[in-house]
């Protein structure tokens, strides 16, 4: 709870960055790529901008498990009083935050591209939720790994 409330209600406009940052990114990529390619509206028989969306998209869920994990055992240092805190928890719970937080967006995402006309809904819908929960849990490893480096790099250099 203490993880959400820092990460949504710290700052005034959290909730605003969250969702324009990638309206923000997927706006210049597209502008780029409008640019570059002229009228190519098709990318291997989809549409680019709901293909740009869904990759960008998991892009920032990964990478948000990947980076947020780096700092999350220093961060809660305090709480490892506690016995039943270990170091991983941290980034656990970081890294579900993120997940259901980038989830959340998605969904956005989805809702307002089928208000605009397009065609976000995957052809299988338990397909697409097994792959975003594997680039979920690629994230996690990933965040583990590069959380656990971190450590090891600030113990070696004290």
């Amino acid at each position: 709870m203490r993880e959400a409330i820092s990460r949504t209600m710290a700052d005034r406009m959290a909730w605003f960055w969250m969702i324009f940052e990638p309206i923000a990114f997927i706006g210049v990529m597209v502008a780029v790529r409008s640019l570059v390619m002229g009228g190519g509206r098709h990318v291997a028989g989809a549409d680019f901008i709901p293909w740009l969306v869904v990759g960008l998209l998991g892009f920032f869920l990964f990478r948000e498990n990947m980076m947020r994990a780096i700092g999350a055992v220093d961060a809660n240092k305090g709480l490892f009083a506690y016995r039943q805190v270990k170091p991983v928890d941290p980034v656990l719970v970081r890294a579900f935050l993120e997940g259901m937080l980038k989830s959340f967006i998605f969904l956005l995402f989805i809702a307002a591209g089928s208000l605009l006309k397009f065609d976000l809904v995957p052809a299988y819908p338990l397909g697409a939720i097994l792959d975003w929960l594997s680039l979920w849990a690629l994230g996690l490893g990933a965040g583990l790994t590069v959380s656990a480096a971190a450590a090891w790099c600030r113990r070696s250099d004290e």
